[in-house]
């Protein structure tokens, strides 16, 4: 039995390429986030992994969690923007963009776990948190 998560997540950085935002500034995932991230990014979050073993195979059953936060000043963003990154997200997750984990893991099957979204007031503004779980069915090879 190996330990998947790094694989899965170099996995997810390969397939998360190209994230925007509504005007098309770019939005960075992090693995940590430093501390001049800006205002608008995606950083991963917690993780699991459950084995499920058979006689004849290893396997994972895991999730990944994904974190997005756009922070704005008052009276100003809203919840559009991070649904729209988050559904960027989702499809590059969902679609399986990059996802070939040969030589060592085959993917059996993705799916969204699910989501929330949070609001809370910050200094001089107010922050947005969206969190994407999804969920793995991984075998090793």
């Amino acid at each position: 039995m190996k330990d998947i998560s790094t694989a899965l997540r170099t996995k997810y950085i390969a397939a998360i390429t190209s994230l925007t935002d509504l005007s098309g500034a770019s939005v960075t995932l992090y693995d940590r986030v430093p501390a001049n991230a800006g205002d608008k990014y995606a950083y991963f979050g917690g993780f699991t992994d459950i084995e499920y073993t058979d006689k004849t195979a290893y396997g994972h059953e895991c999730t990944q969690t994904i974190i997005i936060v756009c922070q704005y000043t008052m009276n100003a963003g809203g919840q559009k923007e991070i649904d729209y990154i988050g559904n960027q997200i989702i499809q590059f997750i969902r679609t399986r963009t990059g996802f070939d984990m040969s030589p060592d893991y085959d993917e059996v099957s993705v799916i969204l776990d699910n989501t929330s979204t949070a609001m809370r007031d910050i200094q001089g503004g107010v922050e947005y948190q969206k969190s994407i779980r999804f969920r793995h069915k991984i075998k090793e090879i």
